[in-house]
């Protein structure tokens, strides 16, 4: 027997005998799971349990897999925070030190601005830089600002007042309105410079005027009613109208950068605030004959700077309401209106205020569009027909009084504006001439017969009486005599806070509105002798319609 046949029989052996031992454990296996019949079947099986115990590991691990998610997208979103935020922090600071650099920008700029206007009225200054320096279509002057000093050419220093300049640095606007207001009688174009100067001393000039404005529509409670009234009322709207024009000046010569630092949003918020409670005020009013409190609204819009914030079409109507003052194209270009000069140069002429539309036209160069010689000759016309008739003395002198100054204001727009050669001026001088000698001889007239009735009141009477005492059988009883009218006089002054004399550039509608007073008629019954039968003399302005003649 060979070596591998003994191996084969000893495995088997070992086979064998195995078997016979796992039979036994077999056999000791099931009788010991026979004697465990006896546990009660409501035990949960072990698979059960076993299912239940890895369904717990499968969700705890489910559980932390999602915890560690959301704490990565944690970490994550921090990290993003903190980025962005160190971005805008940097954002911010850059932005920051931006604005305090062009802060410091715009301060440097006006402290230079203000020094050089200092240096330059502390220095000298050449009258006739500051006439060439103006556009006389642009700014009709007034014949009350002439330029005080010596026109040949000499510097003029302007240096306000010593308490001037104190009331604007201490930011006193009752103090300077009633210095202005002490001013306003002799008010002067060198006052005007000196104010204008003196407002670079404020702080915040603008908030300066604004305070003084105050008193343009006081309260109601404040306000009484009486002519000593609206004389202070009037004086004082006069003294803001000049506050708002020295501020205008102020800030035209500070420059553009200047401007926007005292005008700030906050002020031009204010200054709106008060134009609206104005705005209202005009509106339950005849602007027509508010033209004061019109032009103080229009001021204060365009000193300002905020007529973009108001209806066009509106402001025009104030226009038409101080269109007969010598600033009203002033006020045009401030408020930005020169797109609407046609439209109102058309609605003056339509009202009969030719005088006011040809200084218009030549203001903003329409001649082309709106000739003015026709203007002229028409607005002549109409003052000839509306004095035409017979009527009274008294009331033919003033109808001659309303010509002749209508012929005086012709001719002055004719010689300013060069139209000599479309509209000749002798038949306009002639029909001068002839007006002024029968206004003197009229008066002469009337001086002999007022000395006539005093020496007829001291002839005694045969009853030894006088004038004064006549029978009572008499019907014609001797009246006291009315006071005398004022026949020499010529005019009546046009609104304007400026002292009036009268000029040619004084822009008021003698058709619309009478430049005369009312002549009062002489009702008195003159008293003659009865044994002086001599007929009385022609009364004035009969030889006068004969001798007129055509001169349009």
């Amino acid at each position: 027997m060979s070596d591998t046949e003994k191996m084969v029989e000893i495995n088997m052996a070992s086979s064998v005998e195995l078997s016979s031992s796992l039979l036994e454990q077999l056999g000791k296996a099931l009788v010991e799971l026979a004697t465990h019949n006896t546990v009660p079947s409501t035990l949960v099986p072990w698979t059960d349990v076993e299912a239940h115990f890895r369904n717990l590991e499968l969700i705890a691990k489910k559980t932390f897999e999602e915890l560690e998610a959301k704490e990565k997208e944690f970490t994550e979103r921090e990290s993003h925070n903190h980025m962005v935020f160190a971005e805008k922090e940097a954002a911010v600071l850059a932005k920051e030190q931006d604005l305090l650099d062009r802060v410091q920008e715009l301060k440097d700029a006006a402290v230079a601005e203000i020094d050089k206007a200092r240096a330059n009225h502390k220095v000298s200054s050449s009258v006739d830089d500051e006439i060439a320096s103006i556009d006389p279509q642009q700014e009709r002057k007034s014949p009350h600002e002439k330029i005080e000093g010596n026109v040949e050419g000499v510097a003029v220093e302007v240096n306000p007042c010593a308490e001037l300049t104190q009331i604007c640095e201490q930011m006193d606007s009752l103090g300077l309105l009633k210095l202005v207001l002490e001013n306003l009688e002799n008010l002067s174009s060198r006052f005007k410079d000196q104010l204008s100067v003196a407002l670079g001393s404020a702080i915040e000039p603008a908030c300066l005027v604004l305070d003084a404005l105050e008193g343009f529509f006081p309260p109601k409670e404040m306000t009484q009613e009486g002519d000593n009234d609206d004389v202070a009322l009037r004086g004082m709207r006069q003294s803001c109208l000049i506050l708002m024009e020295a501020l205008s000046a102020f800030l035209s010569k500070a420059g553009c950068a200047a401007t926007d630092s005292f005008l700030s949003p906050e002020t031009k918020q204010r200054a709106k605030f008060i134009a609206n409670e104005w705005k209202l005020k005009l509106t339950l009013e005849n602007i027509n004959g508010n033209a004061l409190e019109a032009e103080g609204f229009l001021r204060l819009l365009g000193t300002f700077r905020i007529a973009s914030e108001f209806d066009e079409e509106e402001l025009c109507k104030y226009v038409l309401a101080v269109a007969h003052h010598w600033q009203a194209t002033e006020l045009c270009r401030s408020l930005d209106l020169t797109q609407k000069i046609p439209g109102l140069v058309e609605t003056l002429i339509n009202n009969g205020r030719q005088i006011d539309a040809v200084h218009f036209i030549h203001a903003f160069k329409l001649p082309e569009s709106f000739p003015p010689v026709p203007l002229l000759r028409a607005y002549l016309k109409e003052i000839r027909r509306n004095s035409q008739g017979n009527g009274s003395a008294a009331l033919q002198n003033n109808y001659n009084a309303r010509e002749l100054e209508a012929l005086r204001t012709v001719i002055g727009c004719v010689e300013q504006y060069k139209l000599e050669p479309d509209y000749p001026l002798e038949p306009l001088h002639k029909r001068v001439s002839q007006l002024d000698k029968s206004a003197k001889g009229d008066n002469t007239k009337r001086t002999a017969e007022t000395g006539y009735h005093r020496q007829q009141q001291k002839k005694p009477r045969s009853d030894r009486g006088y004038q004064g005492s006549r029978a009572r059988g008499s019907g014609l009883g001797r009246r006291a005599p009315p006071a005398r009218a004022a026949y020499n006089a010529v005019s009546v002054q046009p609104e304007r806070y400026i002292p009036t004399v009268p000029h040619l550039h004084s822009y008021h509608q003698v058709s619309g509105q009478p430049i005369y007073a009312a002549q009062g008629i002489d009702q008195r019954l003159p008293y003659y002798p009865q044994q002086d039968t001599r007929p009385r003399g022609p009364s004035y302005g009969s030889h006068v319609q004969q001798s007129r003649q055509p001169y349009v």
